[in-house]
């Protein structure tokens, strides 16, 4: 038999482990940075992230070329992004307006994912986010066909900004 005093301390020891962090002020926030959100590999796997992740974890998407917003509607949600650029143009580099978004959001981590979000990278230390994570998707695959001249050439440019990242994945 339990004595009262170790009944309550194996319910207060129950209770410290189980209560998530929910408030607010507590969770992580993580900006996903990606050059436009629709329905594709790179985006569901941004969307499966966040699905994975627990209720510690605040997120918000970037996009520097815009999104659809019907498939923003039915699986993220439009209140959640934010558009650092423009669609229709066709040489931008929004790097000031990035570090804007990432000075009013204070994210905590920023995923960058792909080589149309890598000026994210410069962003993020420009807005003195703490960790910033960038992410290929179909990566090692575009550079095992690619000709050798585009192959190196995107290899040495992601190097520079490979050792700016916290982490790469």
């Amino acid at each position: 038999m339990q004595t009262q005093a170790e009944k309550e301390r194996n319910i207060a020891s129950h209770a410290v482990h189980t209560v998530p962090a929910t408030k607010q002020n507590d969770r992580l926030r993580v900006l996903h940075v990606i050059s436009y959100m629709g329905r594709g590999g790179a985006e569901m796997g941004i969307l499966k992230l966040i699905a994975g992740l627990n209720d510690e974890f605040e997120h918000r998407i970037c996009t520097t070329r815009g999104f659809d917003a019907d498939f923003v509607r039915t699986s993220f949600s439009e209140e959640k992004m934010y558009v650092a650029g423009n669609f229709d143009l066709k040489l931008q580099f929004p790097l000031f307006r990035l570090a804007r978004i990432m000075r009013q959001y204070r994210p905590h981590i920023v995923h960058t994912r792909n080589w149309g979000a890598i000026e994210a990278v410069v962003a993020a230390k420009l807005a003195g986010v703490p960790a910033v994570i960038h992410s290929e998707h179909g990566y090692v695959r575009w550079v095992a066909v690619a000709p050798p001249p585009f192959s190196s050439h995107r290899v040495r440019h992601d190097g520079c900004y490979f050792r700016r990242n916290s982490r790469t994945a």
